[in-house]
């Protein structure tokens, strides 16, 4: 039974087991190779007190760090390029949304065009009333009255027509501060992320790494690497 053991490290100490059948021989066995100053990686930088396979590379005591910090290095290069990944796409998307917004916000402040021509209808329904056709009616303005053209097509009902004209321009007007809203909001998103990324791709900036691995873990959830800087060997 070997509960507890790393499973590689099991899986080693139970082909040795299989092989010698003699508990007491087996346990001085590994205790030896315990005592050995060598040890073994894999491709993966996992570390193993036994040779385990003909496929592990042995190192020195003194090249045990080294090993550890570069995996370290290598989770931390990882975890960094994908948040600059990340944030990169954000401000492109953000950006783009940015534009429709304004879009909207352009065609919403045309509100007023609409309210203009309800109330010329309304002003002067009781020529329109005599359906499709091209008329020209009275414009009351605060420039003054002047005369303007304006048409009616088959089926239109200037009353509904008047109705509809009002209820848009009402929408569109409320929306206007709504959209100018959100377009501070996104800006200020792009902003927020485009200084991130200033931060993380200036190399002589290093982000702290706890920080680094709490805000990569706020994004895509727990990034699964050792919390301090000692590599625990694999027993």
């Amino acid at each position: 039974n070997f509960i507890g053991f790393y499973p590689k490290t099991a899986e080693y100490a139970e082909r040795v087991f299989n092989h010698f059948k003699e508990v007491p021989f087996v346990i001085e066995y590994l205790k030896e190779e315990l005592a050995d100053k060598r040890f073994y990686t894999d491709d993966k930088g996992k570390i193993y007190p036994f040779k385990i396979n003909n496929n592990l590379k042995e190192i020195t005591f003194e090249e045990f760090g080294s090993v550890s910090e570069r995996k370290d290095e290598n989770d931390y290069n990882l975890v960094r390029n994908r948040l600059i990944k990340y944030y990169k796409k954000r401000v492109k998307k953000d950006k783009k949304l940015v534009e429709k917004l304004k879009e909207d916000l352009a065609d919403a402040k045309k509100f007023h065009q609409l309210r203009y021509e309800a109330d010329l209808i309304t002003n002067n329904l009781h020529i329109l009333k005599q359906g499709e056709g091209e008329y020209e009616l009275t414009d009351y303005s605060e420039d003054g009255i002047k005369k303007v053209s304006y048409s009616i097509k088959r089926g239109e009902k200037p009353e509904e027509k008047t109705e509809k004209l009002y209820e848009k321009s009402r929408k569109l007007e409320r929306s206007v501060e709504k959209i100018r809203k959100r377009i501070k909001e996104i800006e200020n998103c792009i902003f927020l992320y485009e200084e991130k990324l200033f931060y993380l791709e200036d190399e002589s900036i290093k982000p702290d790494e706890r920080e680094l691995f709490k805000e990569y873990s706020e994004i895509f959830g727990s990034y699964e690497v050792k919390k301090s800087k000692t590599k625990e060997v694999k027993r």
